[in-house]
């Protein structure tokens, strides 16, 4: 990547990261305030289930690609943590290659499931009614942002480099 590609991109994963706070922020401020709401007697917000529901799935995708670029992600380090480094290098690429294939398959069926919502002009219809691409359209471009640091991680573990940098300190990415 060039160098405004690679600040360009990590502009982009800094705001994926930022978005998930904004939105657990203003759903936990609106079920809140839906609380009081039904506690005083005036009513509920109708929605505010609907909001959660779409809050949570757009938080989760948007998110990933940032939360693995900080090594941040759930990991299971039991059979790595007993390795000698050469076999321990060898078991990192080989989940990196296999990582890098699921995110490739999510982006494939991703791009494949927004494309017929939309051509089928498909609409998920609760209290609002949108558009179901709009939703399905975060899945590949959350799987491509995977799949860019996949390949990320898979350059640092080929020249030696085991990704542990990246744990607990934003800062050394540049994130």
């Amino acid at each position: 990547m060039t160098h405004h590609l690679r600040r360009a991109h990590d502009g982009l994963l800094r705001a994926c990261g930022e978005i998930p706070g904004v939105i657990v922020v203003l759903v936990v401020c609106g079920i809140a305030v839906d609380v009081v709401l039904r506690n005083i007697g005036v009513g509920s917000i109708e929605w505010m289930i609907e909001v959660v529901e779409y809050g949570l799935f757009l938080l989760t995708f948007v998110g990933t690609a940032y939360v693995l670029r900080l090594g941040r992600h759930v990991t299971v380090d039991i059979v790595p943590g007993v390795l000698p480094p050469r076999p321990r290098r060898y078991l990192a690429i080989l989940a990196g290659i296999l990582l890098l294939v699921i995110c490739a398959i999510f982006f494939y069926y991703g791009v494949r499931a927004a494309l017929l919502s939309r051509a089928e002009n498909y609409a998920l219809v609760k209290t609002f009614t949108i558009r179901e691409w709009w939703l399905l359209a975060v899945l590949p471009v959350a799987a491509l942002l995977l799949c860019i640091e996949c390949v990320r991680r898979l350059r640092d573990v080929v020249r030696g480099e085991d990704g542990e940098m990246r744990r607990g300190d934003p800062r050394r990415e540049g994130l």
